[in-house]
């Protein structure tokens, strides 16, 4: 391997960190932000769900930045997802107790390929419905990853408010994107 390949490598990965740092700060933000001010924080939710949407969010926007798919920004994207699923193995598979079989790594990073996958297909689409629709606020993606993250059914008027707060912290980390990913 050359210099400027491992030079791009060293940046394939740093930007994948900072990739996943916004990932969870965007999940973060739910939780600690939205959750509570819209009242909902007492009701469970499943936080892979954020995880997954962070990672859609920062996708989409890193992909609208790059103004367009090239092999940097694939290989970028796919560096991405190795640094999220050693995160998921890392921080959250393996200090899960009672796991002490390694084996079933394997297993579990192709469920959580898979359900990447998935709620990336769902969202894709729904964002595509909510742009050509010209929804400001989202409503088609953001209603369907509260689908995803409660695991009870909320009232009306919580979930337009979990709406409007999400579609809000949705803008914010558009902009911490545009900031970080003009400096790549």
């Amino acid at each position: 391997m050359g210099f400027f390949d491992r030079f791009k490598k060293r940046n394939y990965e740093e930007r994948a960190q900072v990739m996943k740092d916004l990932c969870l700060s965007f999940a973060a933000d739910i939780r600690q932000r939205v959750l509570p001010d819209t009242g909902l924080s007492d009701k469970p939710i499943d936080a892979f769900q954020a995880i997954f949407f962070g990672m859609f969010i920062i996708n989409t926007h890193y992909y609208n930045l790059s103004k367009g798919v090239s092999e940097t920004t694939i290989n970028q994207a796919k560096e991405f997802h190795r640094v999220m699923d050693n995160f998921f193995v890392n921080d959250i598979y393996l200090k899960t107790p009672n796991v002490k079989e390694s084996r079933k790594t394997d297993d579990f990073l192709r469920i959580m390929s898979d359900q990447i996958n998935l709620k990336y297909a769902e969202y894709d689409r729904l964002l595509k419905l909510d742009l050509k629709e010209g929804s400001r606020l989202y409503q088609n993606t953001i209603r369907a990853f509260a689908n995803n993250l409660f695991s009870e059914e909320i009232n009306e008027d919580k979930l337009s408010s979990f709406l409007f707060s999400t579609a809000l912290i949705f803008a914010e980390h558009y902009l911490k994107c545009r900031d970080t990913f003009k400096q790549w």
